[in-house]
């Protein structure tokens, strides 16, 4: 009796029964942040401070929040609508928060996790790729959430947790993908997977131990030979030295490359300068120098000019779990959503979570 009770437990804490929330770092601004839409603005106990089609938010005197120039009183905000919430380009369903922070407004959106991977999907891939791409897109994505979501209560609406642009992209190739999958995730001995996922890894994804530290069996990596029709298949990146001396904060003589990983990328680069030498982690330089300039660590060139500093490697990201291009290629073969995610993250198990 103990042991089928210690199971039940067991199983209750693993799932949920009900379609969860996300909440959303939507982004921040020093300057005026302008909301568009039918609006309701409310204090943080619900106190009424405006109705109107448009606002402009800033922070003020003391971390208060000025509506229109006028202080509210308030750090925090709420701001509610029948329809969609416009901030520049970007499109929210029914609700934004508002907070000071550090002398810029801070925004963050709540919503429902289907709705959260709908947008996830229609940002992450064009309806172009096909049903199944967008299928393993959304089961992946779901998983991320959910496992992102029992380590943080704010997910990050940019590449650094999954990229969501909002309402305003979303399409009914990745309605359908989401709608065909609810609440199915990924999992690993009956625990939510951690699915990482990239653009392309360039001929073998990368562990997660040699990239994040983890050693999650199923994210060992695996040889692909699936995604050389990505743009970013080879690439390229020039900096001027003057830029790189600015970007690293010396007079850069050198950049070593150190050690290599099982998939070929490279560990540490060592920065000769006329300052005392310094050693990063790969994914470091990657920051520092851009994501989308210094696409991956599997460098395959390196080359110091006289006026400016050549690179050259493959692939697109950090190179773990699903390889967004080699999955479209599995597709085109005929491959189905549940065999792409058998691929990347093998000895997994597609489970429903609610």
């Amino acid at each position: 009796m103990k042991v089928f009770l210690f199971l039940c437990l067991s199983l209750q804490a693993l799932f949920v029964w009900a379609e969860p929330e996300i909440k959303l770092f939507v982004g921040s601004s020093k300057s005026d942040v302008r909301l568009v839409g039918d609006l309701k603005v409310l204090g943080p106990e619900g106190q009424a401070l405006f109705q109107g089609k448009s606002v402009n938010l800033e922070v003020g005197s003391g971390g208060i929040l000025e509506l229109d120039g006028k202080p509210t009183g308030f750090s925090e905000l709420k701001i509610s609508s029948p329809g969609v919430i416009s901030w520049g380009e970007r499109q929210f369903r029914h609700n934004i928060e508002a907070r000071s922070d550090k002398n810029a407004v801070s925004l963050t959106h709540q919503l429902p996790l289907e709705s959260y991977i709908e947008g996830v999907v229609a940002s992450e891939l064009p309806k172009s790729w096909g049903l199944e791409v967008l299928k393993a897109q959304a089961i992946a994505a779901r998983t991320y959430a959910i496992w992102q979501k029992s380590h943080k209560e704010l997910l990050d609406s940019s590449v650094m947790d999954q990229v969501y642009h909002g309402v305003q992209r979303e399409h009914e190739l990745a309605k359908r993908a989401v709608k065909e999958t609810a609440g199915q995730i990924l999992t690993y001995r009956a625990k939510p997977a951690h699915t990482f996922f990239h653009a392309a890894c360039g001929g073998h994804t990368a562990s997660s131990e040699e990239v994040f530290g983890g050693n999650e069996p199923y994210l060992k990596g695996v040889k692909c030979p699936y995604c050389h029709t990505s743009p970013a298949y080879r690439w390229k990146y020039e900096i001027s030295r003057k830029d790189l001396d600015k970007k690293l904060g010396a007079n850069v003589s050198k950049i070593k490359s150190i050690g290599e990983t099982n998939s070929g990328r490279v560990k540490n680069f060592r920065v000769l300068s006329d300052a005392k030498p310094k050693e990063m982690k790969s994914a470091e330089l990657r920051r520092i120098l851009g994501y989308s300039n210094f696409r991956s660590t599997l460098l395959t060139k390196k080359n110091f000019g006289w006026g400016s500093v050549e690179f050259g490697g493959r692939g697109f990201g950090h190179g773990v779990g699903m390889c967004q291009w080699g999955a479209l290629t599995l597709a085109k073969k005929g491959k189905t959503a549940k065999q792409i995610l058998d691929y990347y993250y093998p000895g997994t198990e597609i489970r429903r979570f609610y």
